[in-house]
């Protein structure tokens, strides 16, 4: 696969699961409104997102490996994630947006005690 169609996978595959993510709130928030139709429109669309698209854009990219690769892959990808949260939050609080540096110190924690379980589980 050529480097620009992989870059165009990862691209699609993390649009993919962040409107997921997103319609999933959408849904929620219209359920809570007693909108029962839109939830059902929101949740039927989240769905599609990850158990069609992202699932096949997931397989053509060989996302999924054997489990110690994918151990490897996940504490690479936590270890990135808490440090970017820690510049967020030292960022935010630079800023002064209080609030949001306190959500980037709360994601920081808890992308840093992910990556002590799977440490412990490689």
């Amino acid at each position: 696969m050529s480097p620009r169609t992989k870059q165009n996978l990862n691209t699609a595959m993390q649009t993919e699961a962040f409107t997921h993510a997103e319609y999933l709130r959408f849904a929620a928030h219209a359920r809570r409104n007693e909108y029962w139709d839109l939830a059902k429109l929101f949740q039927v669309a989240a769905d599609v997102d990850r158990t069609e698209h992202f699932t096949k854009e997931a397989e053509l990219a060989g996302l999924v490996r054997d489990d110690a690769d994918n151990l490897r892959h996940a504490l690479e990808e936590k270890r990135a994630e808490a440090a970017m949260y820690q510049q967020f939050a030292k960022e935010a609080t630079a800023d002064g947006d209080f609030a949001a540096a306190a959500l980037f110190e709360k994601m920081q924690t808890a992308a840093a005690d992910q990556t002590e379980g799977f440490e412990a589980a490689l």
